[in-house]
Parts: structure tokens; C-alpha cells; sequence
């Protein structure tokens, strides 16, 4: 994989982040008053993320981590750094929403509301807010559905990669026993990420490989055009990946998603294809610190969007005009989504210093209790 390609995915995730939240700014702020064509893409860029994390969490197996401890840190530090910081601020926003009872009077609001129990802050954080199709919504903070997905992504390709081959299959049907199905029909999704990144690394599918390395630049353009053809065609019948109302909702949304995946899979592959001296590529290399910088920020910005958006709809002045009320609350929410980063997501290190020291304390009183 080249420099670039990393740049690229990094780009890609934070405008996929972007995506997100303005697609909810559509909901909240402007009752859907704007096109979709801009801001309609918020379940899409999901669909992006899972084909990314399987991508990344493939890289680190392959590269940096050794074992399931090693593992198993890396991924409680990606996940903690973030998800705790976001219950805090859910949390807050949800009982200014009460105090000012907008869930009651605002529709928009009251459609990603759902009320703060104890058993929903213990769904996130422990990211079993989605097991068997539950979809426990904490607060007015709906996106966190997805970590329910992708937490236990994580845990499948752990099982995958460091349970003995005996206990793999075991481990795999206890799994899915655990998290349902509504989870293991979107694992193929996830899984994308961990095919592309193999494709580039070691040559997998060279058929497919060769084939988009005639014409990476076609078939990266192309992948882009196809993708509002496929979102303007099978996407008007497609729900969310959480939803679940009929068998064949379920089987219009697996092809419409895994579609998505397999756009993304080949606009990355086509993408690493381009020539170095091309003239996307060096558009890359001259902002790379400051694409690196913003995606060091998409977990929090992805996570804590939408309880910013509901205190931040009724505290700016009434009188301001709706599109530049809309602009305004956007920019704040992404000055104050960069300052929350460095107090979680960029101090990664932190948590895991201490998921190493806790792991390690368990270790030493088990060895204790041995002897």
C-alpha cells in the first residue's frame, strides 16, 4: 500500500464523518428542507466506516499486534477514548433536553430520542446496545448504534485470528448465539475491509486486481458514479442496517450495503493503482498533516454530533435566519467536536497505559492464585 493510499483513507474517513452529520443537520436543523444529493448520505457513510475498520483492524493484526492481549488493548483504548467522553456529553445534553422539554414539542428531535434508562448507559458502555436487533438508544444520541456492530466485529476477528483452530468454530457459533443476527448478517460487510486490504498487501484475487489496474483512474471515477446510481435506484427501498421489519427489507438492505462495500473496496484498491505522479496523489502529499489532523478527530465528531446539534438548535438566537443558523451551529459543533478530541480521542496512548496495567494486574493475581 502506498503513502498516499493511507492519506486517502484518512480523507475518506473524516468526510464520511462529515457526511453523518450533515445528513442529522438536515433532519434536525432544517426538517429535510435541503437535497439529499448533498445531505443525504448519513446511513451511506456507515456502510463506508465498517469497510474501513475492517480494512485498519487487518493492517494492525498483520503489522503491529502479536497477541489477543495486544489486541484486545489496542481495540478497548480505540473504543474508551472516545465512547466514555461520549456518554458524558450525551448525558448532559439529554437533561438539558428534558429541562427545556424539547422531546416532547420538537418531532425532528423526538425521532433519534429515546429516554436516558440505566440499562441503555450500560448497553453503551459495554457496546450491547444492539444484540439480537435491541437497538437501545441512549439519550438523543442515535449514531453509537453502530459501535454495537462494530465492537463485536472486533471480537469475531479475534476469535478469527488467535483462538486455537480446534476452538475456532465453537467460538464462532457462540458468538453468533450471542450477538444475533440482525449483527452477523453485516459481518460480510466489515469483513470487505480485511479482502482489500489483503488484495493490495499480498495479491489476493489478482484477477480482480490486474483488471482495475488497467484503468485505476476510470474505475475510481467510475466507482463514484455508480454509487448515486445504485443510491438513486435499490437506495429509495433500503432502510438502516438496524432495521429489520420484514425478510425482504432485510434482503434489499444487505444487497444495498454490501453494494456500497464493494464500491468502496474497489475505489480504494483503484485508488492505490494511480500513479504516484498523479495529480490526486500529490494533492494528498501536500496536505497530509492536515488531512491526518482531521481524521485524528472523526470517532469524536461521528459520536458526539447530534446531542451538540439539540442544545445548539435552541440556544442561538431565534432570530437568525435558517440557513445561516444551520451554518453556524455546524461550525460549532465542529469547533467544540476538535476541542473534545484532544481530551479523548487523541490521547489513545492513555487508555491504553491503562487497560496494559489493568491487564496485567489480572494476570499477576491469576499467576498468584495458581501457585
Amino acid at each position: 500500500m502506498k503513502k498516499t493510499t493511507s492519506i486517502y483513507l484518512d480523507a475518506v474517513r473524516f468526510t464520511a464523518a462529515v457526511m453523518v452529520m450533515l445528513a442529522h443537520v438536515n433532519v434536525l436543523i432544517f426538517d429535510h428542507e435541503l437535497p439529499n444529493v448533498v445531505f443525504g448520505h448519513g446511513r451511506e457513510a456507515v456502510a463506508v466506516f465498517f469497510v474501513l475498520s475492517g480494512f485498519v483492524i487487518r493492517y494492525i493484526t498483520d503489522s503491529r499486534v502479536h497477541d489477543w492481549r495486544e489486541y484486545a488493548v489496542a481495540r478497548l483504548a480505540r473504543l474508551y477514548s472516545v465512547s466514555l467522553l461520549a456518554v458524558v456529553v450525551i448525558l448532559i445534553a439529554d437533561s438539558w433536553g428534558r429541562f427545556n422539554d424539547l422531546y416532547r414539542h420538537d418531532m425532528a428531535l423526538a425521532t433519534f430520542y429515546q429516554p436516558v434508562s440505566i440499562k441503555s448507559i450500560i448497553a453503551y458502555l459495554t457496546f450491547t446496545n444492539e444484540l439480537w436487533g435491541s437497538h437501545l438508544v441512549l439519550g438523543a444520541s442515535e449514531p453509537f448504534w453502530s459501535l454495537g456492530f462494530e465492537a463485536m466485529y472486533y471480537i469475531l476477528f479475534g476469535i478469527l485470528v488467535f483462538f486455537p483452530a480446534r476452538f475456532k468454530w465453537l467460538g464462532i457459533l457462540v458468538w453468533v448465539s450471542i450477538v444475533g443476527t440482525s449483527i452477523a448478517l453485516y459481518f460480510p460487510l466489515w469483513y470487505l475491509g480485511c479482502l482489500t486490504y489483503d488484495i493490495l498487501k499480498y495479491g489476493r484475487l489478482r484477477i480482480l486486481r490486474s483488471t482495475i489496474c488497467r484503468s485505476p483512474l476510470v474505475i475510481f471515477f467510475s466507482t463514484v458514479l455508480i454509487y448515486f446510481l445504485l443510491r438513486s435506484t435499490l437506495g429509495k427501498h433500503a432502510t438502516n442496517m438496524y432495521q429489520h421489519w420484514s425478510p425482504g427489507l432485510n434482503v434489499v438492505n444487505f444487497i444495498y450495503f454490501m453494494g456500497l462495500g464493494l464500491l468502496t473496496s474497489v475505489n480504494i484498491i483503484a485508488f492505490n493503482a494511480i500513479p504516484e505522479e498523479s495529480f490526486l496523489n500529490s494533492l494528498l502529499r501536500a496536505h497530509e498533516a492536515s488531512i491526518r489532523w482531521l481524521a485524528g478527530a472523526t470517532f469524536t465528531l461521528y459520536l458526539l454530533h447530534q446531542p451538540l446539534l439539540v442544545i445548539l438548535k435552541y440556544e442561538l438566537p431565534a432570530n437568525f435566519g435558517h440557513l445561516p443558523k444551520g451554518l453556524i451551529i455546524a461550525s460549532i459543533v465542529l469547533v467544540v467536536v476538535f476541542a473534545l478530541a484532544e481530551l479523548g480521542e487523541r490521547r489513545k496512548h492513555v487508555f491504553a497505559r491503562l487497560f496494559n496495567g489493568l491487564f496485567s494486574k489480572v494476570q499477576s493475581s491469576s499467576a498468584s492464585d495458581l501457585r
